[in-house]
This record gives C-alpha cells, structure tokens and sequence, in this order.
C-alpha cells in the first residue's frame, strides 16, 4: 500500500471515529459503550492491536463522560469512605428504585444491617440478600 492509500484509510477511520470521541449524553453513552464492547470482541489480546488503540480512545472519551456525573462522584466517594461491596450494592438498589425495606434483612431496623455496620474489608459474599 503507498502512502497515498493508508493516509486515505487513516483519515476515513477518524471521520467514521470521530463522532463518538465526545461523549455528551446518556445516548451517545450508551452507543460508545456498544462500540467499545463489538471492537473487543474483534481485537486480539496483543497491546500492539491497532483495534485495541482504538478502544482507548473510545474508553477515554466514556471516562470524560463519566467523570462528569455525580452519582459517578458519589459512588467513588462512598468506597473510600468504606467498603467497596457495599458501596456497589448501594449503587445497584439505587439504580434499580429499590429501597432498604425491600430487603427484610438489610432494611429492617430491628435486625443486624450489614449495610450500615459492616467493617470497611467486609466480604460482599457474606452479605445475604433474599431473591425479588
């Protein structure tokens, strides 16, 4: 190939990746997250896969996203505050609408609440929580 023709399809992969390298809106979130999740399937587990250059250019405009969200900021707050699992598991019963009281064993006031009292390197397979 000369280098007329790879200068060529250089620039046709950055018009085609250039939409996706700003990240403004859960939509394009979604969308870029989609991306990054078909192009590993395709790349090799070698670092010097130019589809692996390509995902880290995808992956660092999610984290500029991401880094704009508060309850991103909250969740990161939350784990150096305590424990990792329960922040997630946190994170998790948010993201779904529930609520402490949906989990008689976490929400009741009247039992031991692994949640509130579970030491900072509390094991999360240790947290019990009934099926919905």
């Amino acid at each position: 190939m000369n280098q007329a023709a790879f200068i060529d399809r250089v620039c046709d992969v950055a018009q085609a990746a250039k939409p996706l390298m700003h990240v403004d809106n859960e939509e394009k979130y979604q969308e870029v997250l989609g991306y990054i999740d078909a192009l590993m399937q395709l790349a090799e587990d070698d670092p010097n896969d130019v589809i692996n250059s390509i995902i880290s250019s995808l992956a660092h405009a999610v984290e500029e996203y991401e880094n704009r969200q508060p309850d991103i900021h909250q969740f990161l707050d939350s784990v150096q505050e305590g424990s990792a699992s329960i922040a997630t598991l946190r994170v998790l019963i948010a993201q779904h609408g529930l609520k402490l009281t949906d989990f008689p064993e976490i929400g009741d006031p009247d039992l031991e609440n692994p949640l509130r009292r579970a030491p900072v390197d509390h094991p999360v397979h240790s947290i019990v929580i009934p099926a919905l």
